[in-house]
């Protein structure tokens, strides 16, 4: 292994560090972390299930936090129609640069329920405003018409059921890993 060694400029300042001592320290920190791993490969797998189960449970807190009024809708919401009336822009900023951002377009949607009108604004935006007068299909609780959206088909399901299919499956996984770790023999 060659020593390591630096260049420095006229002040002290470093200009360039070998090259070759650098990969080698990288290599061999690598390889001792994978040699640790592989000796101990059995408790790693015994302990895994623990890492599975928080990340299952993030993503389901996401969906339940995100979808939770949607399935109610979907499932057993009344069907009405509804016009798109006005819509509402809503600035996001961007979070990697405070000066910058973009706008969305959220629709608002009257709808006749109990013989009274109900006006809301739809969760999903688009990047233009839309035309005004438009008829929607609208889902709505009829025990309360203020908790409605749009029936979009199929991308209702977005964006809560796909992060509760992974939710899931991983608490699936990590409730076999748990069950194999303590029903293992040792």
């Amino acid at each position: 292994m060659a020593a390591p060694y630096a260049t420095l400029d006229s002040t002290g300042f470093v200009l360039m560090l070998s090259s070759n001592s650098l990969a080698e320290q990288s290599a061999s920190t690598l390889a001792n972390l994978v040699a640790r791993a592989s000796a101990n490969r059995e408790k790693i797998l015994r302990w895994a299930w623990v890492v599975q189960l928080f990340v299952a449970l993030m993503f389901l807190g996401f969906a339940w936090h995100t979808g939770k009024d949607r399935a109610r809708l979907i499932y057993s919401g009344a069907r009405t129609q509804g016009t798109v009336v006005a819509y509402q822009q809503v600035y996001f900023r961007d979070s990697r640069q405070l000066s910058s951002g973009r706008h969305s377009y959220r629709p608002v949607v009257e709808f006749q329920a109990s013989d009274h009108n109900v006006r809301f604004k739809d969760m999903i935006g688009t990047r233009v405003a839309g035309p005004t007068r438009a008829q929607v299909t609208v889902l709505y609780d009829a025990a309360n018409p203020n908790v409605a959206m749009i029936d979009r088909g199929r991308t209702n399901w977005l964006p809560w059921a796909p992060p509760l299919a992974i939710g899931a499956f991983l608490a699936i996984v990590a409730l076999v890993g748990f069950l194999r770790g303590t029903c293992a023999p040792g």
